[in-house]
This record gives C-alpha cells, sequence and structure tokens, in this order.
C-alpha cells in the first residue's frame, strides 16, 4: 500500500512539472518565432536567434523525459495494483494535514502498530505461563477413605496425603518469569524505537510543510514572468536577461513543486507507521 502510494505521489509530482513544461513551451515558441521575425527585420542577431532556438530545444528534451517517467512510474502502478490500470492525472496534491497532537497520535499509532501488538501478545502468553507453572510448584493435599489388607489383619480409615512438587516445574517458573523480563524489556525497545522514529519523521513533515508553505507564497507574490515578458517584447532587456531571470523564477518553482513532493511522502510515511 504505502509503495503505491509513493508512486502516486511522484506521478502527480511529475505532472505538475509537465503542466509548468507545457506553458514554458508555448512561451518559448513564441520567444523562438518573435526571435525569427526580428532576425528576418534585422532588428536581432543570429546569436540571439540561436539562443530562443537552443531554449525551445532544452525544453522540448525535458519534456520528452518527462513523458518517459510517467510512463514508467503508470507501469510501476499497474504493478502494484495487480495489473488493474490506475491512471493518475491530477496535478495538485488534496490537502494533507499534520495531526496537532503528536502524543495522542503516537499513542493511536502505538494501539494499531502490529509489531508492538505481537510484542504484548506475547508478553500475556508468558504471564498465563508463569501463572500455570507457579500452579505447579504449589503443594498439593489429598484426603480420602483407604481400605488395606495386610496378611491376617484388615485396616480401614481416613488417608491424608501431601504431594510436593518436582524440582523441575520450578524450573519451568523461573524460566518462564525470565522470558516474560527478556519480551517486557524488548518491548520498552520497540516502542522507544517506534516512538523516535515517529518523532523524527513528524518532525521531518513539520519542516516539509513549512517549508513548502512559504516557498509557495513566495513564488506566488513575487512572480514576475509576465513582466519579464513585457520588458523583452518592448525591447528594454536583451534575450539573454530575460533567459537568466526567468531561470531563476523555474529554479523557485521546481523546488516548490519538489519540497510539495517530499511533504507528501514524508506524511504517507507517517500514516503507514500503523499497519
Amino acid at each position: 500500500l504505502l509503495s503505491a502510494k509513493r508512486v502516486a505521489i511522484e506521478l502527480v509530482y511529475l505532472n505538475a512539472r509537465m503542466s509548468e513544461l507545457r506553458l514554458r513551451l508555448q512561451n518559448a515558441e513564441k520567444i523562438s518565432e518573435a526571435t525569427r521575425k526580428k532576425l528576418d527585420n534585422g532588428e536581432a542577431n543570429i546569436l540571439e536567434y540561436n539562443k530562443s532556438q537552443l531554449n525551445l530545444t532544452a525544453i522540448e528534451a525535458e519534456m520528452s523525459l518527462l513523458q518517459s517517467e510517467q510512463v514508467a512510474l503508470q507501469s510501476e502502478l499497474r504493478r502494484l495494483n495487480g495489473g488493474k490500470e490506475i491512471e493518475i492525472t491530477e496535478d495538485r496534491y488534496p490537502p494533507s494535514v499534520l495531526p496537532a497532537d503528536f502524543a495522542s497520535w503516537v499513542a493511536d499509532m502505538e494501539r494499531i502498530n502490529p509489531v508492538l501488538q505481537y510484542v504484548k501478545g506475547e508478553i500475556a502468553i508468558g504471564r498465563e505461563q508463569v501463572k500455570l507453572s507457579r500452579a505447579l510448584t504449589l503443594p498439593k493435599f489429598k484426603a480420602g477413605y483407604m481400605s488395606e489388607k495386610v496378611v491376617g489383619e484388615q485396616f480401614q480409615g481416613i488417608a491424608v496425603g501431601l504431594s510436593l512438587p518436582l524440582w523441575e516445574n520450578k524450573n519451568r517458573m523461573q524460566e518462564a518469569r525470565a522470558r516474560v523480563k527478556t519480551t517486557e524489556a524488548m518491548l520498552e525497545d520497540q516502542k522507544r524505537q517506534f516512538y523516535n522514529h515517529l518523532e523524527g519523521e513528524y518532525l521531518k513533515a513539520s519542516v516539509l510543510q513549512k517549508n513548502a508553505a512559504n516557498l509557495r507564497q513566495s513564488l506566488t507574490v513575487h512572480r514576475n514572468e509576465t513582466l519579464l515578458k513585457k520588458a523583452l517584447d518592448a525591447g528594454e532587456i536583451s534575450l539573454l536577461d530575460y533567459l537568466t531571470e526567468i531561470g531563476y523564477y523555474y529554479d523557485a518553482l521546481e523546488q516548490v513543486l519538489a519540497t510539495e513532493r517530499d511533504y507528501e511522502l514524508a506524511v504517507a510515511e507517517l500514516n503507514a507507521m500503523g499497519l
């Protein structure tokens, strides 16, 4: 289940990148065509035209590579789903919220974690074995009516007896107690490991959530691709300046998408720890 979730998250990430690349391709095609016309009119030189063509070719190559990655991930998702097709077309993630109360959430995860539940079951079995072994070590009294014949005589009356436990039964009880103590220590160790791992993943997810939100907000507030295009069309900046500046924006956008993906992967990992 976690493997399929990871693949789905990666597919949404690739879809988001592909959506952005399509916009970049449209823009690059317009710039290339405009630069060609300027070259024909003597308003641009061959160097600027070559830059526009290289920019266009680079975007097309990136899209081609991305498409191959999408096909590979869709194939992997189909395999994980038993051969049944699942098409992931979304390019945005549904809201994933981290639990506000970490302690309560950890307690819930602990109650459903199969490893911890198995160890707790072993402790319960061990304690029952201790009770049984203790019962076997207690002295047993017996009383009853007894009749016995001896040559020439007959004895009748009440008989009382006491049976003492074997040393073997005492050893069994000691061994059972030792096993319970060992298993209890194992449970505490497993719980500590479980808690520490959850805490680390939770803190990681919290940081990624904050970073993703801050990056997305900053990108929304400070996006300037429209202003750059207007400046290029007006001849206020060169094509080289435009490509350099717009490159900063695309790098920031890629960082946003990657951080959002990493956050979703971290949340998926956290949710899977109870399974």
